[in-house]
């Protein structure tokens, strides 16, 4: 698969991520500090750019394996909060606390909701790559080690001491790091790539389908005649045979008509 397909993606939206980013980035760095962008959602916001610039489809897959289910879960998480008045998964809370959270980090948390969009329309224009589900899990291995290394424990980076930006105390940390370093993969990132790879198996199949059955416009209604319909002209071209049928008849009347003129002329003399 080709890594860029350049002028794929529309000006427009680049630019318009990008200036999006330049609002966002400040905000968070401003509010939560620099460790914010060791979230991998976070993360994700500035390899998204990269790969809009780019019109790369492996770093749009590579985000997709590692954003696109957990970014469903935050959709998820905070409709159960308004439909059913609790939060189903958890880690949402904040969107809902208007007491330590300003309104425009609340609202601009919602870019949850867009990423997704963002990604699979990258992905249709672009492909799937398949090294994606490859690259995620060493990129993710790689973040997590680093926040549970240099993070304070109580921010819980990427939950990496316990679910829901809660440190757990049930197993020793390092039990645990492991554990979600073996969990994401398998929950998380390999169903991701397994649906992705079908959809692109799909197109691919799809498109195959298309440019072996469709027929050259010029000849769209023209309806081949059967082989045995067929036979060879003198230069080798094929030809129909009702335009040889029509031929004999056409030499066969010359001939009557010429063979009757002479013996007309035979008989007078």
């Amino acid at each position: 698969m080709s890594e860029r397909a350049p002028n794929r993606l529309p000006w427009w939206l680049k630019v318009a991520y990008t200036l999006w980013l330049l609002v966002l980035v400040p905000a968070d760095l401003l509010f939560f500090g620099p460790w914010q962008y060791l979230w991998f959602c976070h993360l994700g916001n500035l390899l998204l750019a990269v790969a809009l610039w780019r019109e790369s489809a492996l770093i749009f897959s590579w985000q997709a394996v590692s954003l696109l289910l957990l970014d469903g879960y935050f959709t998820l998480d905070v409709l159960g909060r308004l439909l059913l008045g609790f939060h189903p998964i958890g880690g949402t809370e904040y969107i809902f606390d208007t007491v330590n959270y300003p309104f425009h980090i609340r609202a601009m948390a919602f870019f949850h909701m867009g990423v997704p969009v963002l990604m699979l329309y990258g992905i249709w224009q672009l492909g799937y790559d398949r090294r994606a589900l490859r690259i995620q899990v060493l990129f993710a291995w790689l973040v997590l080690l680093v926040c549970y290394r240099f993070s304070p424990p109580a921010l819980d980076i990427n939950w990496v001491f316990g679910p829901n930006d809660r440190p757990q105390t049930l197993v020793p940390s390092g039990v645990y790091l492991l554990f979600v370093m073996i969990i994401l993969p398998i929950t998380i990132y390999l169903p991701t790539h397994w649906m992705l790879a079908a959809w692109q198996r799909r197109r691919d199949r799809t498109a195959a389908a298309r440019d072996n059955g469709l027929r050259r416009p010029q000849d769209a209604w023209t309806v081949p005649l059967p082989v045995a319909e067929r036979q060879s002209t003198g230069d080798g071209s094929p030809q129909p045979r009702e335009n040889n049928r029509r031929t004999k008849n056409s030499e066969s009347a010359f001939t009557r008509i010429t063979g009757n003129r002479s013996n007309s002329v035979s008989t007078k003399e």
